[in-house]
């Protein structure tokens, strides 16, 4: 097969082209790190030891304003759903209205240097929408102990039938 030269007589050497292509192909293709898509958030599961029940049942009328948790490390939070929205919500046992109540008690317990929490564990019913949870993952991502400045450790426990995990 004959040759065809242009008609200034250069010719055009493809094969290097290509391999220089190739291997910048290559290149890009073995750096590439894509990012994640979601944020992590860090989990940490509490140690398996019981922790002290509280109820506000069995302790009477609580005034929330001086309400400090019981000398136990772990704040519980439970999400309470019996069709997919959040139905109520507590903070050890006692009721917390609004995420904003929520919120305000979390940093009134957490703002006390003499506060023991050092973890915060999350009780959602299984059925509770991701939404509703991720509000307070948020609330709880927040915070940082007062002691040390880290923020609080968080753990989740879903619940099948919507009661309080013990």
């Amino acid at each position: 097969m004959a040759r065809r030269h242009s008609a200034d007589g250069v010719e055009l050497n493809v094969t290097a082209m290509l391999d220089m292509a190739f291997q910048l192909l290559a290149f890009f293709i073995l750096t590439f790190k894509p990012g994640p898509l979601e944020p992590a958030v860090s989990l940490h599961i509490p140690p398996a030891r019981p922790v002290a029940p509280s109820t506000g049942a069995d302790l009477g009328v609580i005034d929330m304003a001086t309400f400090q948790p019981a000398g136990i490390d772990t704040l519980r939070i439970g999400l309470f759903s019996a069709s997919g929205s959040l139905d109520r919500m507590t903070i050890n046992g006692f009721p917390a209205e609004t995420f904003d109540g929520l919120r305000n008690t979390m940093r009134r317990i957490l703002a006390d240097p003499a506060s023991p929490v050092r973890q915060v564990v999350v009780q959602a019913s299984e059925g509770l929408r991701y939404d509703e949870v991720m509000k307070v993952i948020g609330i709880c991502s927040e915070e940082k102990l007062p002691k040390t400045g880290e923020h609080v450790r968080l753990s989740l426990v879903a619940t099948a039938d919507g009661s309080e995990a013990r």
